[in-house]
C-alpha cells in the first residue's frame, strides 16, 4: 500500500509547485505592464496632409504622458501599412520625454521623411494602421489608429 500512495505524493508537490511558479510569473508580468502603463503613456494620431488628394506617406503625432521619475526615450516607430511600414528612427539615437510631464511629439520632424520598407499601402484617411513605438527600455507600445485627414 505505500508503493501506491508515494507517486501521489510526488505528483500533487510537483503541481503545488508548478501552480506557484506559473502564479508568481503572471502576477510579475502584470506588474511589469502596469509600470510601463501607468509610467509612459503615449496616445498615437496618424494625419494625412489636406494638400494631398491621394494618400502617402504619414504624418504622426504622439501625445506622451511620462509619469514616471525617470525620463522616457522613445527608438523606434513604425506605421504598418499593407506589405511594408513607414519607419521612424531618430538621426541621433532618441526622441527623450522628460519625466513628470507631457509632450506632443510629430513624426517625422520638419525636414526629415520615414523610411519606407517593403511596399507600404498609401495612407488613407478613414483606414486603420498599426503603430509600434519602441522604447530604449525594451518595451513596445502597440496601437491601432484610424488616419484622419488633417
Amino acid at each position: 500500500m505505500k508503493k501506491g500512495i508515494a507517486p501521489i505524493i510526488v505528483f500533487l508537490i510537483m503541481l503545488v509547485v508548478s501552480i506557484a511558479l506559473i502564479l508568481a510569473l503572471i502576477t510579475w508580468l502584470h506588474g511589469v505592464n502596469r509600470a510601463i502603463q501607468h509610467d509612459f503613456l503615449v496616445q498615437p494620431s496618424i494625419f494625412v496632409p489636406r494638400a494631398r488628394t491621394k494618400g502617402g506617406t504619414p504624418e504622426l503625432i504622439l501625445y506622451v504622458q511620462n509619469n514616471g521619475p525617470v525620463a522616457g526615450r522613445i527608438i523606434r516607430v513604425e506605421v504598418l501599412a499593407g506589405n511594408g511600414m513607414y519607419v521612424y528612427v531618430p538621426p541621433n539615437g532618441s526622441i527623450v520625454i522628460k519625466p513628470n510631464g507631457q509632450t506632443v511629439v510629430v513624426i517625422p520632424p520638419s525636414g526629415q521623411n520615414w523610411t519606407i520598407v517593403g511596399s507600404p499601402s498609401p495612407i488613407e484617411p478613414g483606414f486603420m494602421y498599426r503603430v509600434k513605438v519602441y522604447l530604449n527600455n525594451g518595451a513596445i507600445l502597440l496601437y491601432d489608429v484610424t488616419a484622419r485627414q488633417g
